[in-house]
C-alpha cells in the first residue's frame, strides 16, 4: 500500500498496537495505566506518543504527589519503569512502542 490509508479497513497497524498514526510520525493520544510506587491507586492517564518519558512521569505523578503521597524535596525527579526496566528520561513514548493500557511505574529518582 502506498500513502496513507483512506478507510479504517485499509489501515495497517504498527507493532500490533492498533495506532495507525504512529506509522506516519503523527502524535497519538494513548491511555496507559500508571502507578507511583508507594501509592495505593492505579491511574488511567492519557499520554501522547510524542511525550518524553519525563513528561509521562509528570502526568502520572501529579495525581499521586500531594493528594496521597508527600513531596520529596531531596529527589532529583522521577524514573519510569516499563516491564521492570528503567526508561531513558529523554526518550519519547513512541520509542517504547506503547500498547493501549500499558502499565508504567513511576518512582522518585535519587
Amino acid at each position: 500500500m502506498v500513502g496513507r490509508p483512506t478507510t479504517s479497513t485499509d489501515a495497517q497497524f504498527v507493532n500490533g498496537n492498533g495506532f495507525d498514526d504512529l506509522r506516519y510520525g503523527q502524535m497519538a493520544l494513548i491511555p496507559v495505566y500508571g502507578r507511583f510506587v508507594g501509592d495505593c491507586t492505579a491511574l488511567l492517564v492519557a499520554v501522547d506518543t510524542e511525550d518524553t518519558i519525563d513528561e509521562v512521569a509528570a502526568k502520572i505523578a501529579v495525581h499521586a504527589i500531594g493528594p496521597r503521597l508527600p513531596d520529596e524535596p531531596g529527589a532529583k525527579g522521577f524514573e519510569v519503569l516499563a516491564d521492570g526496566r528503567t526508561l531513558a528520561p529523554t526518550s519519547r513514548l513512541k520509542d517504547l512502542s506503547p500498547r493501549p493500557l500499558q502499565w508504567l511505574d513511576v518512582r522518585w529518582k535519587w
